[in-house]
């Protein structure tokens, strides 16, 4: 390097210290006009545009890096994690494998190839990921790694009871290392019940009814079905899937900093065409995300929150509830390493008291807002795909696709934890998955507020 590429390269290194990815990239890029062949910092490069989120960028930047670096082992796991979001399951195991062979100790890598195999009893890797474990090297974050894939292995070779040991030692740890209460949501819950009352509802809702007509929100708990709704819709040739984005959010957030209160209670005070406002900012957000599409489908989960922001300000969109057996939405949650959030994945009790906030939470919509959303339910998609396909589709305005039943051919970016289950047909092997854990799902299901979906 010259000595401007070298001062440039200090700019790269500060902008990653200040968490400025987008001036991080933007530097190496200018570098790489000129430096085409320097592996840090296409490395760097690379890393910048997965933390912006820039999949097929980060994918391609870290096979440039592996051209010149082939033993990169970090290159390669960045790569296999890129591929499998693509959906190229075969290439991202390949790049997997190939960190193990370097790094047999990449715990990362370990976890991740656990998720691409099923397992027997008596499988040596099941020994492997023991000794592993129980290695007195082994760091918290290694603990937790391969304590999530033997659990996966453990369940696959039909040892539930050490299955769940693995889980729980696993989420121990995990939860640890976060700050969460659960009582802040819940106090956000009741919140929004005490502020969106029938009065308020009739008060707010002379907006013009088209607006958000292109607009669907997939909301339920995690594991619950909403990345299989959101692929199934985004199948159709006329949606765009969005993924988990948090532009409603934001958008309520930005109109509550306005009015200098906090949301929801800054509705309060409110009329019709202050909530046209929102709903309009929300569309301008979703749009530039994809402009050319029909349907715009927000599959982010925990928009169950503001279904009555939704129902409000964008009365032409379509609300589609995910909803799975509480049991086994809670156990998946549970026996599920999420890279971030959600935070009450963890424990169970924290999970019993989420679960009962958001069953309350849709319980008051539905009361609210009666025929407004659709409840689709997990179990039956499995059992009758076409007849729950073609009620999701026609809910959501769009005609027949027969696309739709092949959703898991689609071409397209899937971030979620479900991003390899749905690259496959429908199957129902996930259809009473907690029932082997039940003696160990006892003090959880004690403190679910009945066993009736939300």
């Amino acid at each position: 390097m010259d000595d401007a590429a070298i001062e440039s390269f200090r700019r790269i290194v500060d902008a990653f210290k200040a968490g400025d990815f987008a001036a991080a990239l933007a530097a190496c890029q200018r570098v790489l006009e000129t430096t085409p062949a320097d592996a840090r910092l296409l490395f760097l490069a690379g890393s910048a545009a997965r933390r912006l989120g820039l999949t097929a960028d980060w994918t391609d930047y870290f096979r440039r890096t592996l051209e010149l670096d082939p033993d990169n082992v970090e290159a390669h796991y960045e790569r296999a994690v890129g591929l499998r979001i693509l959906g190229e399951a075969g290439a991202a195991r390949q790049h997997f494998e190939r960190v193990l062979a370097l790094d047999p100790g990449h715990a990362a890598a370990r976890h991740q190839l656990a998720q691409f195999r099923r397992f027997a009893a008596g499988d040596p890797e099941i020994e492997e990921l023991r000794r592993r474990l129980a290695a007195p090297d082994a760091t918290a974050a290694d603990r937790v790694l391969l304590g999530f894939a033997l659990a996966k292995a453990l369940e696959d070779a039909g040892e539930h009871a050490a299955a769940f040991a693995a889980l729980q030692a696993a989420n121990a740890i995990k939860r640890g290392e976060i700050d969460y209460d659960v009582t802040r949501d819940e106090a956000f819950a009741d919140r929004l019940i005490r502020t969106f009352t029938p009065a308020l509802a009739e008060r707010l809702g002379a907006v013009d009814g088209a607006l958000g007509s292109g607009e669907v929100f997939v909301v339920g708990m995690p594991r619950a079905g909403t990345t299989l709704s959101e692929q199934i819709l985004a199948a159709h040739g006329e949606v765009a899937g969005l993924g988990e984005v948090l532009d409603l959010e934001a958008a309520a957030n930005a109109f509550a900093a306005a009015r200098g209160e906090t949301f929801p209670e800054c509705l309060q005070g409110a009329g019709s065409e202050d909530l046209a406002a929102l709903g309009r900012d929300y569309v301008a957000r979703v749009t530039a995300r994809a402009p050319d599409a029909k349907v715009r489908v927000n599959k982010t989960p925990a928009n169950f929150l503001y279904v009555g922001a939704i129902l409000l300000a964008l009365p032409g969109a379509r609300v589609v509830h995910s909803r799975r057996d509480p049991l086994d939405t809670c156990f998946s949650c549970f026996a599920t390493l999420f890279e971030a959030g959600p935070y009450f994945a963890n424990d169970l009790e924290d999970l019993a008291r989420y679960h009962n906030l958001y069953a309350a939470t849709m319980a008051h919509w539905r009361g609210l807002f009666p025929g407004r959303v659709l409840e689709l339910d997990y179990e039956a998609l499995i059992a009758e795909q076409e007849t729950e396909t073609r009620r999701l589709l026609d809910f959501c305005g769009l005609d027949w696709d027969a696309a739709c039943l092949e959703f898991h051919a689609a071409r397209r970016n899937v971030e979620t934890a479900s991003n390899l289950q749905v690259r496959r047909p429908l199957y129902k092997g996930s259809v009473g998955r907690a029932k082997p854990y039940a003696a160990g799902l006892a003090p959880l299901t004690a403190k679910l507020k009945g066993r009736l979906r939300p």
